[in-house]
């Protein structure tokens, strides 16, 4: 499995949204793993997936070389592409700017910041955000549209306004090349970014100044002495209020008010690879040699 993302239908219904490497076709499963729409419009297999609302419509945005396809959620029906890369897209995020919904993609050559409804570019942006391993949006509480990402074996994280292109902060406490950002709000608001290495170490720290808030206990992975790989990184906000970050290889779960570990590693069949979650607990997880998801409630 390539790539998972959460959204919810008109109805409030959550899905999973999933690509697999080398299938052309983005699947959509309810929470009890029923396939319910699929979109067919790449060519290619997907890779990258993030998803917006456009006219009160879930949508998804999954990306195949250079091309990111804009599709309805609910019917699999294609809406349009986004084709202003010249170089193979990396990876996506989407936000608001001016209260229009926008994606960023990223590829070794630019990073385009487009409007999701006119699938036209409003800034192209180059240097330092270029070819970002993960890329997550977030907004201030001043309403300002920021971007976290993260660059292929750099130990830096970046943190950069989507309407200037300007670089606003750094985060430069990993000793090892960062494999994962999310971003989410904590308690009081303050929005925070969760990031990973290859060492399994993880930090939760503020976006607006790019200073430490907390180190998250260790993941130690599977073999003993060795330190566990995080691939993947999801934040939510449980029901109850508390924020939590859900870190794959291991599906383990943190509660970011405290660092600690909320749940421990989840006895999977084998090494998850992605992972997504929504406000109300569920998470979904895959290995990657694996099609099938398996979904918790991690609030009760």
């Amino acid at each position: 499995m390539s790539a998972v993302a959460m959204t919810r239908l008109a109805d409030g219904r959550p899905v999973a949204i999933t690509t697999a490497y080398g299938d052309e076709q983005v699947l959509v499963w309810d929470t009890s793993g029923n396939r319910i729409a699929s979109c067919t419009a790449h060519i290619r297999g997907a890779s990258e997936i993030a998803t917006t609302r456009l006219n009160g419509q879930a949508v998804a945005i999954t990306t195949s070389d250079s091309v990111a396809v804009v599709w309805d959620v609910e019917t699999g029906e294609g809406i349009d592409a986004f084709t202003d890369h010249t170089a193979p897209i990396s990876a996506i995020a989407t936000t608001t700017l001016d209260r229009r919904p926008v994606a960023i993609t990223t590829s070794r050559s630019e990073t385009i910041v487009w409007d999701v409804e006119s699938r036209k570019p409003i800034h192209t942006f180059t240097a330092f955000m270029t070819e970002a391993r993960d890329i997550a949006a977030a907004t201030l509480p001043n309403k300002q549209a920021v971007a976290v990402t993260t660059s292929k074996d750099q130990q830096r994280v970046n943190v950069w306004d989507v309407a200037t292109g300007a670089l606003r902060c750094a985060f430069t406490e990993h000793t090892a090349p960062v494999s994962a950002v999310a971003v989410t709000r904590l308690a009081d608001e303050q929005a925070v970014a969760v990031t990973s290495d290859i060492h399994g170490r993880a930090f939760v720290w503020d976006v607006r100044t790019g200073s430490h808030v907390r180190t998250l206990t260790r993941y130690t992975g599977r073999i003993p002495g060795h330190p566990g790989m995080v691939y993947a990184v999801a934040t939510t906000r449980l029901t109850d209020g508390r924020a939590v970050a859900i870190a794959t290889e291991d599906l383990i779960v943190w509660d970011l008010e405290t660092g600690q570990l909320l749940q421990p590693e989840l006895d999977l069949p084998g090494a998850s690879r992605t992972v997504a979650a929504t406000a109300d607990g569920l998470i979904v997880g895959y290995d990657d040699s694996d099609i099938a998801f398996m979904t918790w409630n991690f609030s009760s």
